[in-house]
């Protein structure tokens, strides 16, 4: 297995070390960091697109929240690599209704359930 490990630092300031005026990190370097992050990523996508999997493994879309499989309620998707036979088994339903699902104590149900609860759906 080949591991990178890359870093990014970005830092914005006058370079005679006067303060900077009406800006703070989220105003200035956020936004460049963002840019570079995404221009990063589309790099990547074009590096690795023609990545066949390896026998035995698949590809599963599951909920960012609950790490189940994805459903049409839910806020998003990820595709992720599993081993066959450890993929989820179960579609996600606490992102489909709030007032009808069982709470379980899996860490999945937890994230969708504080998702939920910071943003309600309205009825």
């Amino acid at each position: 297995m080949l591991l990178v490990i890359r870093r990014l630092s970005v830092w914005v300031g006058n370079f005679d070390g006067q303060p900077m005026r009406n800006v703070s990190g989220v105003s200035g370097a956020g936004p460049l960091f963002r840019d570079i992050m995404l221009l990063l990523d589309k790099r990547e996508k074009k590096t690795i697109s023609n990545f066949t999997i390896p026998e035995g493994l698949i590809e599963v879309y599951i909920c960012p929240q609950s790490e189940m499989l994805v459903s049409s309620s839910c806020p998003g998707k990820i595709k992720e690599i599993f081993i066959e036979g450890t993929e989820p088994k179960e579609v996600c339903n606490p992102c489909s209704d709030v007032g009808s699902f069982t709470l379980s104590l899996s860490k999945s149900a937890l994230f969708c359930l504080s998702a939920l609860l910071a943003h309600p759906q309205s009825t």
